[in-house]
């Protein structure tokens, strides 16, 4: 027999439950499934479930832009006119991004809403002789607004350039000889956490399930650009990174316990991690424009690469001139509009998160579609250079960019789609990030 639900009380508890767990609620029986679809609880709507934008950054410091579809660039800015005066955005590009929200130096920022939060600025608790600069780290954001509407930052050590044997996350920039002996990532992994739910850091210790990439002698064999490390995968509860030499790291977060595994090919080529459809996934882009896409097997408890396409990306420009494409769907946002939508607030209830008005569905065909299932797998010797801007976040469709134009690439059908033209050189593009809006407004601290 069905509950009677209909009481104010019922619904306030409900309403304060995680998008997750109230899915399972609705299950429950007729009354409860009614009463959750009656007061809208569940706004899957609400969720980053469409990629619908790429933000990226010049390597000159200028306001992060937005290149996206028409109904976006209504709809959503990643202009930081709104932020609070008090705050510094000098250093904008985000160390991360996690579910529609991004990771920025000292706060994390939500564009669909306009929220930020303030996450207080680490500070080095290190107590070692000799130690100045303690900490070098990359920095990532673990955000599933699906499980809680709290985040966590971690700051995952770099492999040291030199630091005494008992301080295996803290780096003094003076080499020691015991050092290069030390396996690397060490066990336990000391990795300081801030929380939004206690607003406060702390060192927490993972402990290695299986062996370590190698000793620090063997990895850290030149200078490695740092920036390639910043695109991360979250993915069930685990938080997948990007390492240097060639191996990255699965940390699971429910049990403080942190797994090593290699990339598809070592340190070959330009990798680029990212979830998707299945789970994670990684681009190879060996040369200019010969890209291997690959798909992380944790099955089984296992993890293996399998290699699903290897594609040639040239004739996504050779096939056709962008110059002769009509219609087509994305632009770059123009400072106009940004400044239209920043004179109001924000309203959810307005817009429509399954707004197909201008016409854009990943699974339509249009003349902007090409197939690449018979293309060579080999390029002439003037081949544009390509790079991986990204992954939709429930499709298995990857974004990439050639210095003049975007193209997704959709890996079932082996098909490309145009999207539009940014018209700058792909060496200018500091960070790119596929999009997809977050229209949560719960974000902590905001």
């Amino acid at each position: 027999m069905d509950m009677v639900v209909c009481t104010d009380m019922v619904v306030d508890i409900l309403r304060h439950l995680p998008p997750r767990s109230l899915a399972v609620s609705r299950c429950v029986c007729t009354a409860w499934r009614a009463t959750v679809d009656h007061h809208r609880l569940l706004r899957a709507d609400l969720l980053p479930l469409s990629l619908d934008a790429v933000i990226f950054s010049y390597v000159d410091p200028v306001d992060p832009k937005l290149f996206c579809r028409p109904s976006t660039a209504r709809s959503v800015t990643i202009s930081l006119d709104h932020a609070d005066e008090e705050s510094s955005w000098d250093e904008w590009y985000p160390h991360d991004f996690c579910n529609g929200v991004l990771l920025l130096e000292n706060s994390v920022f939500n564009p669909a809403t306009r929220q930020s939060a303030r996450s207080p600025t680490f500070q080095t608790p290190c107590t070692e002789a000799g130690c100045t600069s303690c900490v070098e780290s990359n920095n990532y954001l673990v955000y599933d607004p699906t499980v809680s509407p709290h985040f966590q930052v971690l700051l995952v050590p770099r492999i040291p350039y030199g630091f005494p044997e008992e301080h295996a996350s803290k780096n003094t920039h003076s080499y020691e000889p015991a050092v290069s002996e030390m396996e690397w990532p060490p066990s336990p992994y000391i990795i300081d956490v801030f929380s939004s739910e206690t607003a406060s850091w702390k060192e927490k210790l993972y402990m290695r399930e299986g062996d370590a990439a190698g000793t620090v002698a063997n990895l850290k064999l030149a200078p490695y650009n740092y920036e390639d490390l910043y695109h991360s995968a979250y993915w069930h509860g685990a938080l997948y990174v990007l390492c240097e030499e060639g191996f990255a790291l699965r940390i699971n977060l429910s049990n403080d316990r942190y797994r090593v595994f290699k990339l598809p090919k070592g340190n070959k080529g330009a990798p680029r991690l990212g979830k998707s459809e299945k789970g994670v996934y990684c681009t190879l882009i060996q040369g200019a424009c010969i890209c291997e896409l690959w798909f992380l097997d944790e099955s089984q408890g296992k993890m293996e690469w399998v290699l699903r396409n290897e594609i040639n990306l040239e004739p996504a420009i050779t096939k056709y001139s962008w110059k002769h494409v009509h219609g087509k769907p994305w632009s770059l946002q123009s400072a106009h509009q940004a400044k239209l939508l920043l004179k109001n607030k924000v309203n959810i209830k307005t817009i429509d998160h399954n707004n197909d008005e201008d016409g854009f569905k990943w699974d339509s065909d249009n003349e902007n579609v090409l197939d690449a299932a018979n293309w060579p797998r080999e390029h002439g010797p003037y081949a544009h250079f390509f790079e991986c801007f990204g992954f939709h976040p429930y499709k298995e469709i990857i974004l990439f960019y050639d210095g003049y134009g975007i193209v997704a690439y959709l890996l079932n059908s082996s098909n490309f789609r145009y999207l539009g033209t940014m018209n700058r050189s792909y060496t200018e593009v500091r960070v790119s990030l596929a999009y997809a809006p977050c229209w949560m407004r719960d974000l902590p601290g905001s």
